[in-house]
């Protein structure tokens, strides 16, 4: 499967930026993903350093500015901070 648009038309903005980062790093797997998951995203943990891909992050994020999106993500990180 290929991997999902990062803009607020899709899903990328429903995960915590912890979630965002490990799927960059390792790709997406096991605790992101299931097992043996289909996708065409592959882990950039070899090519990026750890702050490059917050860089990136930062840059993708910047760019989700719809009240509905910024308001469920402060009340995601809010209740994902509260575990």
């Amino acid at each position: 499967m290929p991997a999902s648009p990062h803009d607020e038309s899709e899903h990328t903005w429903h995960r915590p930026d912890h979630v965002l980062f490990g799927i960059t790093k390792d790709g997406l797997v096991p605790p992101d993903a299931p097992k043996n998951y289909p996708t065409d995203m592959r882990a950039f943990g070899q090519t990026l350093s750890d702050g490059d891909i917050w860089a990136v992050l930062a840059h993708i994020k910047s760019h989700w500015k719809a009240r509905k999106v910024l308001e469920a993500r402060r009340e995601m990180i809010a209740n994902t901070r509260r575990r």
